[in-house]
């Protein structure tokens, strides 16, 4: 071990009593957590108070910023023309992705099945070749030249011996990057306990929740203290509360100073609290830059169910909506035009004695962003979407 990592050790044990602060803003956010999730998260203003709870034991870059030779200038990841071709190099999987994450930042990938976010993943770990290039600190990406200490992957398969049991997992780690058993017990010791792990030291993996699994992958991803953790779908399969509880580690992870890169499906996950966004369709980024541009807060689209759907279709007819109804399922898709149409529709409900029995809020999907890709997306992105090459609106 270098002296560089010996350094690390010891400021590592420096910071073993601040992480026990953290047990304290942990349950400040459970409490934010135990209100109706569902509800709560409709409130930006709320939701938004979550992810800024001021507490000293969170600014570890404060504490650390001296062991780091990162520039904040200079992007932290940055992908210039990455072109990805199978076999028959007829149909690219990826073309000319370029985009650029810097220290700190929280950035989303979105992007449907088929879009090439798995290619992509992929690609950073080193796993699929490609022609363009990935550069890590200002430097060729290349992780067998040694960027360990500077990022880590996540991917949404663990990759595990089932029957390992959680430390056997962790130790395993330690060892493939040759740290000593007593880095290894001191760290176990910590992570657990930030994580409300430390009870399922002994336990296999394969008893684990998917949260826990999802829990036990970060503290692993960040036994090497990477300035760039890369998640991959870690949200699929999670309830919404636990989602939730991700999301607090999130926070935890970017107020540390660390760049957080999430493929996902969804825009609505993240729209709230990730600042700059990527969107990948059909192997080609449509658009790379802050979340607010695109507005993803306003598309105010809600699946509605009623006691009385007749009467509420009425409702509607007045009001500046686009809507539809299926039969099939008994429910309305409505857009409303600005969030006081919606509760105009709910003030008449009420007046009229019909009972909303459910309005949740859908997800936006790619053709919701045309008039704002047309704009403000990349030019490949207007001229698909002028031309339809790809996409054929509902």
């Amino acid at each position: 071990m270098n002296s560089e990592d010996k350094g690390r050790v010891l400021k590592y044990q420096e910071l073993k009593k601040t992480f026990q602060e953290l047990e304290k803003e942990e349950k400040q956010l459970k409490d934010y957590l135990s209100i109706n999730v569902f509800n709560y998260a409709q409130n930006k203003d709320n939701l938004e108070d979550v992810f800024a709870i001021n507490n000293s034991s969170l600014d570890f870059y404060e504490q650390t910023k001296g062991c780091s030779n990162l520039n904040s200038n200079i992007p932290l990841l940055e992908i210039n023309y990455l072109t990805k071709y199978y076999a028959s190099r007829k149909i690219p999987s990826l073309l000319n992705v370029n985009l650029r994450i810097y220290l700190g930042d929280l950035h989303v990938i979105v992007g449907s099945n088929g879009s090439g976010k798995t290619t992509l993943f992929n690609c950073l770990r080193g796993l699929e070749d490609y022609e363009g290039e990935v550069l890590l600190d200002g430097k060729v990406l290349d992780l067998k030249g040694g960027f360990s200490d500077i990022v880590s992957f996540v991917s949404y398969e663990f990759g595990w011996n089932l029957y390992e049991t959680v430390e056997e997992v962790v130790f395993k780690r330690f060892s493939d990057l040759n740290l000593t058993e007593v880095e290894a017990h001191n760290y176990i010791r910590g992570a657990l306990e930030q994580f409300n792990l430390s009870y399922l030291r002994n336990y296999p993996v394969i008893d684990l929740s998917l949260l826990e699994k999802r829990k036990l992958q970060i503290i692993v991803a960040l036994i090497n203290d990477p300035n760039l953790i890369v998640f991959d779908e870690v949200f699929l399969g999670l309830q919404q509360h636990e989602c939730l509880d991700l999301l607090v580690i999130f926070s935890k992870l970017k107020r540390e100073n660390r760049s957080i890169l999430v493929f996902s499906h969804s825009f609505d996950d993240f729209s709230k609290f990730a600042n700059t966004i990527s969107i990948l369709s059909k192997g080609k980024i449509y658009y790379s830059g802050l979340v607010e541009n695109l507005f993803l807060t306003q598309q105010n689209k809600y699946s509605i169910v009623t006691m009385d759907n007749k009467v509420a279709l009425s409702i509607l007819s007045k009001i500046k909506c686009s809507y539809s109804y299926n039969e099939l399922v008994d429910t309305i898709y409505v857009k409303f035009d600005g969030k006081l149409n919606m509760l105009l529709f709910q003030k008449e409900c009420a007046s009229r004695n019909v009972v909303i029995k459910e309005i949740k809020p859908m997800e936006t999907s790619i053709n919701d962003l045309y008039p704002i890709l047309v704009k403000a997306g990349s030019k490949q992105a207007i001229k698909d979407i002028n031309t339809q090459t790809y996409f054929t609106p509902k």
